[in-house]
């Protein structure tokens, strides 16, 4: 079966500036945890854009299964046979069919929806593991650490947590329902609660990061989608 889905042709502000679907989760983007979605239900995706966007289609062309298992094409059909909602409340992701096509995110609160995805990805990472052990270690149930990590001895990782590989974490607190990207440096007496550092971001001194998506030159309240300012005193806080 081939299920739709549509991207909203109202721009999102997210970090770095590319699309929704390559943002990361975790060790991988979003598009590649449908596509595995996709690929254990034996089923295919067609995006339906407004508006191209060449960051995607170069990406899903170049990208194998994604070539094979996703195809995007231009100006959504008033009307399809078939629809598909992918984010359940819980952040989970589930194909399911439906009358008329359905966006993926919310005009209103994109970041939340998406950061919902995260939650549940951290949550699965506390319960089942990693699945590569190859490069990942869990040292205690819910915490998992990449490989060629730096990371101080006093710095506290509370489950569900995931530092990505290269990290460097410097005399700080990471969780509960914290994410930290690969090549990214948090530094001492800050705080990431509810929060998701992006690839190659380094978060300064003294800071408390509480429902935030971080990176790049953007930051977003994930409750509202909205620009943040992890400077302002009120998102400061004692460790």
């Amino acid at each position: 079966m081939n299920y739709e889905a549509v991207i909203s042709c109202a721009p999102v502000p997210w970090p770095g500036g590319h699309s929704f679907l390559l943002q990361e989760v975790g060790p991988k983007k979003v598009i590649e945890h449908w596509s595995d979605a996709l690929t254990e239900a034996s089923h295919s995706l067609t995006l339906c854009m407004n508006e191209p966007d060449h960051a995607l289609l170069d990406y899903i062309s170049s990208s194998f299964p994604l070539s094979k298992r996703v195809s995007v094409r231009l100006n959504v059909p008033p009307e399809a046979a078939e629809g598909c909602s992918f984010f359940e409340t819980d952040g989970s992701i589930k194909l399911r069919s439906g009358a008329t096509l359905q966006p993926f995110l919310p005009a209103s609160n994109p970041a939340e929806v998406w950061f919902r995805v995260v939650k549940r990805w951290l949550e699965e990472l506390e319960t089942k593991g990693s699945s590569l052990p190859e490069i990942e270690t869990q040292p205690t149930p819910g915490v998992v650490v990449g490989h060629h990590c730096r990371i101080s001895p006093d710095t506290q990782l509370i489950p569900p947590c995931w530092i990505g590989n290269r990290a460097t974490l410097r005399s700080c607190t990471i969780g509960p329902f914290a994410a930290v990207g690969e090549k990214s440096i948090v530094s001492q007496k800050t705080r990431i609660i509810n929060s998701y550092v992006k690839s190659g971001t380094f978060v300064g001194e003294g800071l408390c990061l509480d429902g935030l998506v971080v990176g790049g030159k953007r930051i977003l309240e994930h409750s509202t989608g909205r620009a943040a300012q992890i400077i302002d005193p009120s998102m400061l806080c004692p460790v």
